[in-house]
């Protein structure tokens, strides 16, 4: 939820000893701005209005852990920021790390989710992507989840079901379609940063490239960006500029 707002007393001392042990002066900068660098929401929204793009949110609703490291979903910081963002936007569960380890999890994080916004929810984007094929998807099933946005690549771009459309979970182990949509994405920012070696310039390009090949087809883009990944100090300077002309771009091929 955020960079350094909201933590605790332990958490920011211990981080503060960090930064100092390793002369990382622009972060002890970063911790004394107003404004907290993951705070995006606002950028984000705004722009996805303009463009009349649909924004979905998948938030992590899980106990504090080694993988799964956010504001407990019982933090005034949290209530606040996720109920702003149900009014406008879809939002879904992101199930925690741990969850493929015990499945009990997902209905857990599913229902503490819904108490914090008021609304059902019924999709999902599984935490580092972690699944575990068909469990997972049964997992997910069975807690309710209608559609899942997990099937792509951490490590590279691309279609990783071979293709970019939507459709149902074929369950080849029983033998059945499920009632479980599966929305392929074909890019992610980590992912795109890695390829392109952290040029920005570059990204778009390569981004803009597998639209074409998308819309050659009258397929769908589906996206993944995270809300840290405009944090110039950590890497990200200029991404808030990748983010948008890639999205510009995919709306031009479809106006």
């Amino acid at each position: 939820i955020y960079a350094f707002r909201g933590k605790s007393i332990g958490i920011k001392i211990g981080s503060y000893l960090k930064d100092i042990l390793t002369l990382n002066v622009q972060r002890i900068k970063d911790k004394l701005k107003l404004n907290d660098p993951f705070d995006t929401y606002g950028f984000i929204s705004k722009l996805h209005k303009e463009l009349g793009l649909e924004c979905t949110y998948f938030i992590l609703s899980a106990d504090w852990s080694q993988y799964d490291r956010s504001l407990l979903p019982t933090h005034l910081d949290f209530v606040n920021v996720i109920s702003s963002i149900s009014k406008h936007s879809r939002v879904g569960i992101h199930p925690s790390y741990y969850s493929s380890d015990k499945p009990s999890l997902i209905s857990k994080e599913k229902q503490t989710l819904e108490n914090v916004i008021g609304k059902k929810i019924n999709i999902s984007r599984q935490h580092f992507l972690r699944m575990r094929l068909p469990d997972t998807y049964n997992e997910l099933i069975e807690s309710g989840i209608k559609q899942d946005y997990s099937m792509g690549y951490a490590d590279q771009l691309g279609f990783r079901s071979g293709t970019s459309r939507s459709y149902k979970w074929y369950d080849s182990h029983q033998d059945v379609v499920s009632d479980l949509t599966v929305h392929p994405f074909s890019i992610m920012d980590v992912t795109l940063r890695a390829v392109s070696g952290g040029d920005a310039t570059k990204a778009i390009t390569i981004a803009k490239d597998i639209i074409d090949a998308i819309n050659a087809v009258e397929g769908t883009c589906c996206l993944i960006w995270h809300n840290s990944s405009f944090y110039d100090s950590e890497g990200w300077e200029a991404w808030d500029n990748v983010y948008t002309e890639i999205l510009q771009y995919a709306k031009s091929c479809i106006s």
